[in-house]
C-alpha cells in the first residue's frame, strides 16, 4: 500500500522514527524545507576487519571541518543505516577535539547483510557472509549538531577476577566464499532465468560434477577436545534442474549424505566428531552417481563452508588480532588467556548493539579480563594495541558531496525535498556529469521537471554506501514514489549498465556506471512489485548506455534533433514503418511472417495509419543480410519504427540490414522492436548491435527496445501484440516508455514465461520519447500528387479522369471530407468546379472524378487546382499549407488558332497575312481552310477562302485583296479534314473565329459591329441577335443559403458563390449583395474593401485566410472584441440601403456575453437576433433598410441544418456594357465611341463611360469615371502603359421610362500594339522518346515573331515535370539577339537524363513570366515526352593482392598492394563517388575497420587511407588501392561493397574474402608439380613476410650427388608473398641443354633476404623431405 506523508518544513524529518516503509537513509539527518542535510558527512572506506583510529590531523588534511567540529561529543559515525560506538579520545582531556586527539571505531568488510533487501524473500539468500556487489564497506562521519548524547564504546575497568566464573574456552569459526561462479538459479523449461533474485541466486564456488569435489582444509589449533564437537555448515546450490545427491566427508570419514532437487538451496550443519585437538580438518564436498540420470549431469555449486569449534584460551605462539566468540552468559565471567605474542593487548567484545573495551591486567604473559554479562553470543576481538589500523593504507576518506559551496559540501543531497515535484528522475555517474548536467537541463526546457541524482550518492544514501549496488536506485524510485506530491512519470538511467555477473571486478565493474537489476537484467525491476504483489512497473523506464560524455552528447544531439523535427509540420516518412521477419526454417519464417503482419493491420487501421514496408526472409542460412538500394533508401529516408522478428545474438539478426553506421538517415531516427534473443543486451562490457544502434551520432535509432536473453516466440508475440495496442491506439501519442508501462500492467501474468518478457523488455532511449504521433489529422497533397488517366489527352477522346493522392500525414480520424477539383479552361477565365464527398484517409489514398474533355473550349493548356477538405470540414494540423495542390493538362488537339492579326485588331495596312498556329505544335501536317469576309457568317459575295496544305505548326494565308478602309473583316481557319469520333464533328469544319479592322495608319483594339460585341460582358441586358439589338432583362435569381452541420454555404441560381470558413474559432461571417450586380457578391480584397474583417485578401502578396483567392464573406471574430466592434461598424455604416445582407454563424459562438453585437443588429432592424444562446447557430438575410425583408433561423449548433431560399427579382432600367481585355499596348493614345437611341427625338437615356486598367497583377483599377456622351473621343495618353498594359471599357446605361437601353455602336482604343511569337516547330529537333539513363538528351526549337512590331531579346525557361509530376526546372536561357518583325531564332537545351528516370514531359516557354510584352502566350508552349530507362546491369568488380587473385584462406604479404576495381558498362554515367564503395577489414582479432578514402583522388601517401582513381569515359573503370602495413599475424577478413552510379550492386553479397598474414619471413618445402613429370614441372611453395627473397636458387642433382643444374632467381621469375606456382617450367635438361635420363632426382631450395636464410614454415609436405631435400621423377 502506498504511504502519504504530510511534511512540515518546521519538522526535521526523522524517517527511522516513521513506523513506515523502510528506504535506507532515515540516519540521514535532513530538515523539511532544505534541499541538503543540516549534517555534514565523511565517507571512510573500509576493506579489512579491525579497529580503526583517525586522527584530528589527518581528518584536517581530507576536508574534515575539524575547527569547527570542536566538541569530541557530537562526532557520530554510520555502518548499514545505524549509528556505531565509536571511541573519540580527547588525548589533552580539554573537551575540544584537536591535535593529538582520534577517533577509533571498528570497521569490517562489506558482507551479504544488506543483500538480503534485494530478495523478495530474505530467506531466498544464500550467503550472508559475501556481498554480492562490492566488498568495500562505507562508515560515514558526522557531526551531531543538535545532541552530544550520541553512541560511545564502553569502557569495563571491572578487575575482580576472582569473583566470577572463569570462560574454559572460546569459540572460533573461519568462513570460506568465492566469487568464482554467479548462479542464476531457477531457470525455466527454456532455460531462461527470472529476473527477480530467486532462491539462492548469488555467487559461489566453482561447478562440481559427479567425480569432482570442492575441498577445504580448516586448522584446528587449540581445539577444545571433549565438550562440543566442531561443526561445519555448508550451503550448497543446484546448478540444473536434476537431482542432486552429494556426501560431505571429514579427513576421509563420511559426516553427512543428503539429497536436493533442481534449482533449490541446500544448507546443512554437521557435527565433526573426528577433528584432531592440534591439527587439521579436510572437508570433502562430492556430488554423487544420480542413478536416475544416465548421464550424470549431477552440477553443483558450494556457496559456502563454515567451521567452528570451540578452543582453549591458550594463545601461546599465535599471532593477533584474533576474533573469537563468547556464548550467551548469564553473569560476568573472567577470562584468563595467556600468550607470548602479546605485550599491550586490547579486547573489545561486539554484541547487544554495543561495543565495549575491557580493561587487561597482564601477570607475566598470563592475561585476565572481565566480561560483562550477555544475552546473545559475543565477538571478542583482541589485538594488540599497536594493531589499530591507521589512515594510511588501510581506510580512505571523502566527502559525500565534493562541491565547494558550504551549503552543500559534504551534504548529502535532500532528494524527496527537490524532488517533490519532479517528474523525470535521472540516475547517472559523475564520470559522464557534464552530459547528465546537459541532459537534465535539456528536459528542463521541454516541460518537464527533472531531478538528476547521482548513482554515488544514492549507494551512500539508499544501500548504506555500497557501490554498484542496485537497490539504491529501487529504494530512491520508491520514496519518491510514496512521498513526493505525484508519483514521477519517468525514471533514465543514464550510463552503462553491467550485469552482476561481469561487474564485480575487473573491467566490468569500471564499466558499470548505473547498475541493472537481476540477471538476466531488467531495469524494469527497479519499480516492479514496490507496492503491490504484482510485478507491474510503477514508473516509465529508460536507459541511454552511455559510457562517456560523448556518448551522451551524441545520443542527447540525436534526441534534440528528433523532437525538434516533432515540432515541424509532419513528414510523410513518420509514417513508415519497416518489418522484418526472420526464421530457421520457412515453417518458421511463415509464422513470423503471419506474427508481423498482423502488426502491420494494426498499424495501418489505427490511429497512426500507418505504411508498412515487409522484408522476409528467404533462405535458410543463419544471417540474410539485406543490403539493397531500395531497402536503405527506405530506412534513409526516414521510418518511425523498425521491426525485427527472428533470431538473433547480440551483434546481428538473422534477417539484418546494414550495419548502422553506414545508414544516413540524420533527424530521422526510428524506434527499434527486436523480438529476437539478447540483441537487447546492453549490459555486457562491448559495445553491441542495440548500443550501436542508439548512441552512434547522427544516424540509426533513437530508441532500441529489447530483451538482454532468450526470447520465445508466443511470449514476445503476446508482449508485442499489446504493445503495439498501446503505441498506436491506446497509449497513442504518448511516450514508448509509458506504452511499455502500460503494457506490462495488461500482460504480466503468473506464467513465468510472460513474467520475463515484461521485466526483460528494456528501452534503450529516452524514456520519455515519443513515437512520430500527432494529435490532429494532417492531409497532404502535392502538385505531384495530381495525375491524369490517360497520361496523354486530347480531343478525340470524350472525358479523362484526374486523380487526387491523399496522405494523412498525422492522426487518423473517422471523419468524412470533401474535395474540390478546380480546372481553370485554356482561355485562363473561365472555371468549372467539381466537389466530391470522400472517407477518411488512414495513410495514403486516391480519389479521381471523370470530367469532360470539352472540345470546344478544352483544348490547350488547362490548369488544375485541387483543394482537400475544402470546407473545413476536419480539424488539422495545417489548415492550409498542404492542402492546395495545382498542376497542368495539356490537351492537345486538331483545331488551328487564329493570332494575327489579334482579335479586334485595327490594322495600318491595306494588305495582311493571316497566321494562325496549331494547337498541337507538334501535329502532323495537314491541310488548313482559311476564309475572308465582311459578314460574321460568312455569307456575303465577297467572302473569298483558300487552303493551305500539308501545314503546321505556324500557318500563313495572305488573302488576294485590298482592304477597305475602316471596314470590319471576319476571317476564320479551321482544319481541313477532321477526324473524330462525333460524326458531327467529323462532318462539319471546327472553325475558329476572328475579327480585325483597316484603318490606314492605326494600330489598336476596335468593335464597330453588332456581332463583334458577342463576347462583351453585359449586366441586366441580354443580346437580340436575330434583330441585332440589346436589351433589358427582368431577372429573377435563385438565392439558397445553407447551414449544415459546421458548413455554411451560399448559391444564387445553383452556382456555389463561396462556402465554409477560416481556421476554428468563433465567427460571424457577413455577406454583400449589391442590389444591382446579384452575380458579384462583396469580395475581401483588402485593395478594393476592407472593414476590420481578419479574413481580408491581401492583393499585395495574394494570399487570403487559408485560401489563395478573396472570400466572398467576410469573418469577424467574436472572441476578440475589436473584431466585433467591426462587425458592428460595417452592419451599420459601411452596407448601404437597399443592398442586401446575408450573416451567419461559422462554429460556435458565446452569444451569452455579445450584448453589443446583439445591440448593433437591432438597431439594422433585426431584434431576433437578441434571442441567440451559445448553444445556438443561425442564418439571416434581409435587404438593408427594410426591416420586413428579414428571414431570420436559429438552431442548435452543430447539429441542427438550417436553410433560406429567396427569389432576387428585378424588371431592370439600367445596366453595363463592359468590353473585353484591350491590348497589350506600349502606349496608349485615345478612346472613339459611340451609342444610339432608341427613341427618335426626346430620349430619356443616360450615358456614362468608364475607363479600367489592368495592371501586370491582374487587377482592374478604375482610372477615368464618368465620361459623358459628349466627349466620343477622348486622349488616354496619359494612362502609363507599363503599369496598365491592358484596358477595359465600361458603358453604364440607364432608361428610367421605356426600358430602352441605348445601343452600342462603336468602342474603339488606338495604341501601339506588342508584338506576337511563336514556337515554331518546323524547326524541330529531338533525340529520341527513349534514351538510356545518364545519356544526354538534345532539344531544339524555333521561335518565330509572327507580328510587324519587333522583340527584345527573347527569354526561354526549360522544364520537365518527371515520373512523379514533380517540377524540375532545368535551365533559363536568353537568346542573344533582338527578334525583329518576321524573324526567326533557335534556341535549344542538352541535358543528361541522368536524376529523370521513367516517363518525363520536358516543356519550353517562350517568354515566360510575361517578360516583354506579347499578345498571346498559349503558342509559347510546347512539350515533348520521353522515356527513361534505368541502368539495371550489375557492375563488375575485381580484386587483385598484389596483382594476384588469391583464395580464401591463402597467406599474402603483410604489406600487400589490394586493389579493388569496379567496371561499369554504362556509358554515360562516370564512376567517380567514393560513396559508392564500402570497404572494411576485420583484423585477427574480430576488430572491425572501416576503410575511408583519401579526401582527394591522388593526395595521400597515408597507408591507413584507400587511395582512389575516378573512372574515365567510355572505360569507366573506377579503381582503389590499399596498401596497409598488417601488423598482426592471423587470418584477416576483406569486405568490400560496391555500386555504380545507378546503384546496381556489384553482385547479389559482398565480396569477401579471407587471407592469412605472417609477419615473419619464411618459405614452405618446394615441391614440383607435376612429379612424375615428363616434358616439364613448375614449383609451388608459400611465402609469409612482407619481403620477396633476393635469393632463391633450385639446385638439382642425381642420387648420387653431381649437380646437373641449378635455376636462378632470375629464370624462376615473379615471387610474390602467398602461394605461388612458378612461371618457369624446368624440361628436365642440365646446364648444357641435354635431356637427362629417366629416373630420380634429388633437388633443395636456398633462399635467403639480405644475406640471411629465410626460415622453414612448416606444413604437411614436409613428411616428403628428408633435411631439405626433395625428389622429383623423371619419366618420359
Amino acid at each position: 500500500m502506498r504511504k502519504f506523508y504530510l511534511l512540515s518544513v518546521l519538522m526535521l524529518i526523522s524517517l527511522c522514527s516513521v513506523n513506515a516503509q523502510v528506504y535506507n537513509n532515515e540516519w540521514i539527518s535532513f530538515v523539511g524545507g532544505q534541499t541538503y542535510s543540516n549534517q555534514q558527512y565523511f565517507r571512510i572506506n573500509i576493506w579489512k576487519k579491525g579497529i580503526f583510529r583517525v586522527t584530528y590531523n589527518e581528518l584536517q588534511n581530507y576536508g574534515v571541518p575539524v575547527n569547527s567540529w570542536f566538541s569530541p561529543d557530537r562526532y557520530q559515525i554510520f555502518h548499514d543505516g545505524k549509528e556505531q560506538f565509536i571511541n573519540v579520545v580527547d588525548a589533552d582531556q580539554n573537551s575540544i577535539f584537536n591535535a593529538g586527539d582520534y577517533i577509533e571505531f571498528f570497521g569490517d568488510k562489506n558482507d551479504g547483510t544488506f543483500d538480503a533487501q534485494i530478495y523478495d524473500d530474505p530467506s531466498s539468500q544464500p550467503n550472508p557472509y559475501q556481498s554480492m556487489f562490492n566488498d568495500t564497506a562505507a562508515y560515514f562521519l558526522s557531526y551531531n549538531l543538535s545532541a552530544i548524547t550520541n553512541k560511545r564504546m564502553i569502557v569495563e575497568n571491572d578487575q575482580n577476577f576472582g569473583l566470577y566464573p572463569t570462560v574454559p574456552y572460546l569459540r572460533t569459526k573461519d568462513v570460506r566464499v568465492s566469487d568464482a561462479e554467479y548462479n542464476i538459479a531457477f531457470r525455466d523449461g527454456n532455460k531462461i532465468a527470472d529476473n527477480s533474485y530467486m532462491l539462492g541466486e548469488g555467487w559461489y564456488f566453482g561447478k562440481m560434477a559427479y567425480g569432482g569435489l570442492n575441498s577445504f582444509t580448516f586448522n584446528t589449533n587449540k581445539l577444545n577436545v571433549g565438550v562440543n564437537p566442531p561443526q561445519v555448515s555448508i550451503a550448497m546450490m543446484g546448478a540444473n534442474a536434476l537431482s542432486h545427491p552429494y556426501t560431505v566427508t571429514a579427513n576421509g570419514t563420511t559426516v553427512g549424505n543428503y539429497l536436493f532437487y533442481g534449482y533449490d538451496l541446500n544448507k546443512q550443519s554437521i557435527a565433526v566428531n573426528n577433528a584432531p585437538a592440534n591439527g587439521q580438518v579436510v572437508i570433502n564436498l562430492v556430488p554423487d552417481d544420480d542413478l536416475t540420470n544416465p548421464i550424470n549431469e549431477n552440477y553443483i555449486n558450494t556457496g559456502y563452508v563454515k567451521f567452528e569449534y570451540d578452543r582453549t584460551t591458550d594463545f601461546t605462539g599465535e599471532t593477533f588480532p584474533q576474533e573469537l566468540f563468547l556464548s550467551a552468559q548469564g553473569s560476568k565471567a573472567t577470562i584468563n588467556f595467556s600468550s607470548t605474542g602479546l605485550t599491550n593487548p586490547k579486547v573489545y567484545v561486539v554484541g547487544n548493539d554495543t561495543i565495549r573495551i575491557i580493561s587487561v591486567v597482564n601477570n607475566g604473559g598470563n592475561f585476565s579480563a572481565v566480561i560483562p554479562a550477555y544475552t546473545d553470543e559475543q565477538k571478542i576481538y583482541i589485538i594488540n594495541n599497536s594493531q589499530a589500523f591507521s589512515l594510511s593504507g588501510n581506510m580512505t576518506i571523502e566527502p559525500v558531496n565534493r562541491d565547494p559551496d558550504p551549503a552543500k559540501y559534504a551534504r548529502f543531497n535532500n532528494f524527496l525535498e527537490q524532488g517533490m515535484n519532479a517528474d523525470f528522475l535521472i540516475v547517472s555517474n559523475k564520470a559522464i556529469w557534464a552530459g547528465a548536467k546537459d541532459y537534465a537541463a535539456y528536459r528542463a526546457t521541454k516541460g518537464y521537471t527533472p531531478l538528476l541524482a547521482d548513482v554515488n550518492e544514492l549507494y551512500d544514501q539508499y544501500a548504506w554506501g555500497i557501490r554498484k549496488h542496485p537497490q539504491a536506485i529501487r529504494s530512491f524510485a520508491d520514496q519518491l514514489i510514496d512521498m513526493a506530491v505525484a508519483p514521477p512519470k519517468y525514471l533514465l538511467l543514464l550510463g552503462k549498465g553491467v550485469m552482476i555477473t561481469d561487474s564485480k571486478s575487473g573491467v566490468g565493474y569500471g564499466l558499470n556506471l548505473v547498475p541493472t537489476w537481476g540477471e538476466p537484467a531488467s531495469d524494469q525491476l527497479f519499480t516492479a512489485h514496490l507496492n503491490s504483489n504484482e510485478y507491474k512497473t510503477e514508473i516509465a523506464t529508460g536507459r541511454v548506455s552511455a559510457q562517456s560524455d560523448a556518448d551522451v552528447t551524441a545520443y542527447l544531439n540525436k534526441l534534440i534533433e528528433f523532437e525538434n523535427n516533432q515540432l515541424q509540420p509532419p513528414a510523410l516518412w513518420m509514417k513508415n514503418v519497416l518489418h522484418f521477419g526472420g526464421g530457421s526454417n520457412q515453417d518458421e519464417q511463415d509464422i513470423l511472417s503471419a506474427k508481423l503482419h498482423t502488426y502491420a493491420e494494426l498499424i495501418q487501421d489505427t490511429l497512426f495509419g500507418g505504411n508498412v514496408y515487409t522484408f522476409l526472409k528467404n533462405s535458410n542460412a543463419p544471417i540474410q543480410i539485406n543490403q539493397s538500394e531500395y531497402l536503405q533508401a527506405l530506412i534513409d529516408s526516414g521510418c518511425t519504427m523498425m521491426t525485427f522478428y527472428g533470431h538473433a545474438a547480440g551483434t546481428s539478426f538473422d534477417n539484418s540490414t546494414d550495419a548502422p553506421e553506414n545508414y544516413s538517415n540524420k533527424g530521422r531516427y526510428p524506434i527499434v522492436l527486436a523480438q529476437s534473443c539478447f540483441v537487447g543486451d546492453i549490459f555486457t562490457t562491448q559495445k553491441l548491435l542495440n548500443e550501436r544502434f542508439v548512441l552512434t551520432p547522427d544516424k540509426a535509432a533513437i530508441g532500441f527496445i529489447a530483451v538482454p536473453d532468450k526470447g520465445i516466440i508466443e511470449e514476445l508475440d503476446t508482449y508485442s501484440s499489446e504493445l503495439h495496442q498501446q503505441m498506436f491506439r491506446t497509449s497513442y501519442g504518448k511516450g514508448v516508455a509509458e506504452s511499455m508501462k502500460n503494457t506490462i500492467a495488461n500482460v504480466m501474468s503468473s506464467n513465468a514465461g510472460y513474467k520475463n518478457v515484461c521485466m526483460s523488455m528494456t528501452l534503450h532511449g529516452d524514456p520519455a520519447v515519443k513515437m512520430n504521433q500527432f494529435e490532429l489529422p494532417d492531409y497532404s497533397v502535392d502538385n505531384s500528387s495530381i495525375s491524369f488517366e490517360p497520361s496523354v489527352v486530347t480531343t478525340e477522346i470524350d472525358s479523362f479522369k484526374i486523380k487526387i493522392a491523399v496522405t494523412n500525414l498525422g492522426e487518423n480520424t473517422s471523419q468524412s471530407m470533401s474535395i474540390l477539383f478546380s480546372r481553370t479552361m485554356p482561355d485562363g477565365i473561365t472555371k468549372r468546379d467539381t466537389i466530391i464527398q470522400v472517407p477518411y484517409v488512414t495513410y495514403r489514398d486516391t480519389f479521381e472524378v471523370k470530367l469532360p474533355v470539352d472540345f470546344k473550349d478544352g483544348a490547350g493548356l488547362n490548369t488544375f487546382q485541387v483543394t482537400v477538405d475544402n470546407y473545413n470540414d476536419v480539424a488539422e494540423l495545417n489548415e492550409s499549407s498542404n492542402n492546395v495542390a495545382t498542376t497542368t493538362l495539356q490537351i492537345t488537339s486538331t483545331d488551328i488558332n487564329p493570332v494575327y492579326p489579334q482579335e479586334y485588331a485595327i490594322i495600318p495596312t491595306s494588305t495582311v497575312t493571316l497566321k494562325a498556329t496549331t494547337a498541337n505544335l507538334f501535329a502532323a501536317p495537314k491541310n488548313y481552310r482559311f476564309e475572308l469576309d465582311t459578314s460574321a457568317v460568312f455569307s456575303s459575295p465577297s467572302k473569298i477562302s483558300g487552303v493551305v496544305a500539308n501545314a503546321f505548326g505556324v500557318v500563313s494565308w495572305t488573302p488576294n485583296i485590298a482592304l477597305v478602309d475602316s471596314e470590319v473583316y471576319y476571317w476564320r481557319v479551321a482544319n481541313d479534314s477532321i477526324m473524330s469520333p462525333d460524326t458531327a464533328i467529323s462532318n462539319d469544319f471546327q472553325w475558329k473565329q476572328s475579327s480585325f479592322m483597316y484603318k490606314q495608319g492605326i494600330t489598336g483594339w476596335s468593335q464597330a459591329d453588332y456581332p463583334q460585341f458577342s463576347k462583351d460582358n453585359l449586366t441586366n441586358m441580354i443580346r437580340q441577335d436575330a434583330s441585332r439589338y440589346f436589351e433589358y432583362v427582368s431577372s429573377q435569381f435563385a438565392l439558397t443559403m445553407t447551414h449544415v452541420d459546421v458548413r455554411p454555404s451560399y448559391e444564387i441560381n445553383g452556382s456555389n458563390m463561396d462556402y465554409g470558413g477560416c481556421n476554428f474559432m468563433p465567427q460571424i461571417a457577413v455577406a454583400v449583395l449589391d442590389s444591382v450586380d446579384f452575380e458579384h457578391p462583396w469580395q475581401t480584397d483588402s485593395c478594393i474593401r476592407y472593414y476590420g474583417n481578419y479574413n481580408y485578401f491581401n492583393c499585395n502578396t495574394f494570399q487570403g485566410c487559408n485560401r489563395p483567392r478573396p472570400d466572398k464573406f467576410f469573418l469577424f471574430n467574436t472572441a476578440v472584441q475589436s473584431q466585433t466592434d467591426s462587425l458592428i461598424s460595417m452592419i451599420t455604416n459601411k452596407i448601404p440601403d437597399g443592398d442586401y445582407l446575408l450573416s451567419w454563424t461559422v462554429f460556435g459562438v458565446g452569444f451569452d456575453t455579445l450584448n453589443d453585437l446583439k445591440a448593433g443588429f437591432a438597431n439594422i432592424g433585426v431584434p431576433q437576433y437578441s434571442t441567440l444562446t451559445n448553444a445556438d447557430k443561425y442564418m439571416l438575410f434581409m435587404k438593408k433598410g427594410d426591416p420586413s425583408s428579414v428571414i431570420f433561423k436559429k438552431g442548435i449548433y452543430p447539429t441542427e441544418d438550417l436553410r433560406i431560399d429567396y427569389a432576387l427579382q428585378r424588371d431592370w432600367d439600367k445596366g453595363f456594357y463592359t468590353s473585353t481585355k484591350i491590348g497589350p499596348s506600349t502606349g496608349w493614345t485615345s478612346v472613339h465611341w459611340d451609342y444610339a437611341s432608341t427613341e427618335t427625338g426626346f430620349t430619356p437615356d443616360s450615358v456614362l463611360l468608364d475607363v479600367y486598367g489592368i495592371n501586370t497583377t491582374g487587377q482592374e483599377i478604375l482610372l477615368m469615371s464618368g465620361i459623358t456622351q459628349i466627349q466620343k473621343d477622348f486622349a488616354i495618353s496619359s494612362i502609363d502603359a507599363a503599369q496598365y498594359p491592358y484596358l477595359k471599357l465600361k458603358m453604364y446605361t440607364e432608361d428610367l421610362i421605356n426600358r430602352t437601353p441605348p445601343q452600342l455602336v462603336k468602342w474603339q482604343v488606338y495604341y501601339s500594339p506588342v508584338p506576337e511569337g511563336t514556337l515554331n516547330t518546323k524547326y524541330y529537333s529531338f533525340a529520341s522518346d527513349t534514351l538510356q539513363e545518364g545519356e544526354k538528351v538534345s532539344f531544339n526549337i524555333a521561335f518565330e515573331n509572327i507580328s510587324s512590331v519587333d522583340m527584345d531579346t527573347l527569354l526561354v525557361d526549360y522544364y520537365l515535370f518527371d515520373q512523379n509530376n514533380v517540377r524540375r526546372d532545368l535551365a533559363t536561357v536568353r537568346l542573344n539577339r533582338p527578334l525583329a518583325a518576321g524573324d526567326t531564332v533557335m534556341t535549344g537545351i542538352s541535358f543528361s537524363t541522368r536524376d529523370f528516370l521513367g516517363d518525363n514531359v520536358l516543356w519550353v516557354e517562350a517568354n515566360p513570366r510575361h517578360d516583354q510584352p506579347e499578345q498571346y502566350h498559349f503558342n509559347n508552349l510546347a512539350n515533348v515526352r520521353f522515356h527513361v530507362t534505368r541502368d539495371i546491369t550489375n557492375p563488375l568488380l575485381d580484386v587483385t593482392f598484389d596483382g594476384t587473385h588469391i583464395l580464401n584462406g591463402d597467406i599474402v604479404s603483410a604489406r600487400p598492394n589490394i586493389t579493388m576495381q569496379l567496371l561499369d558498362e554504362n556509358k554515360f554515367i562516370a564512376l567517380n563517388d567514393t560513396g559508392n564503395f564500402r570497404v572494411t577489414l576485420t583484423a585477427p582479432d574480430g576488430v572491425v575497420s572501416y576503410l575511408h578514402f583519401e579526401p582527394v583522388s591522388g593526395t595521400t601517401t597515408s597507408a591507413d587511407l584507400l587511395k582512389w582513381i575516378p573512372a574515365s569515359l567510355p572505360k569507366n573503370s573506377f579503381r582503389i588501392d590499399y596498401n596497409p602495413l598488417l601488423t598482426k599475424d592471423g587470418v584477416y577478413e576483406l569486405d568490400v561493397q560496391a555500386k555504380d552510379e545507378s546503384g546496381n550492386l556489384s553482385g547479389a553479397l559482398d565480396y569477401k574474402i579471407q587471407f592469412e598474414v605472417v609477419n615473419k619471413s619464411s618459405i614452405t618445402e618446394v615441391v614440383n608439380y607435376p612429379n612424375p613429370f615428363s616434358t616439364s614441372t613448375r614449383f609451388v611453395f608459400v611465402l609469409t613476410g612482407s619481403e620477396i627473397p633476393d635469393d632463391f636458387r633450385i639446385r638439382i642433382m642425381t642420387v648420387t650427388g653431381k649437380i646437373v643444374r641449378e635455376i636462378t632467381r632470375q629464370e624462376i621469375g615473379d615471387i610474390h608473398i602467398g602461394r605461388n606456382i612458378s612461371e618457369y617450367a624446368w624440361d628436365g635438361k642440365d646446364e648444357f641443354g641435354d635431356q637427362l635420363a629417366n629416373g630420380v632426382y634429388l633437388y633443395r631450395v636456398y633462399t635467403g633476404i639480405n644475406g640471411s636464410e629465410i626460415e622453414k614454415k612448416e606444413t604437411a609436405l614436409d613428411a616428403y623431405f628428408k633435411k631439405g631435400w626433395g625428389k622429383m621423377y623423371l619419366m618420359r
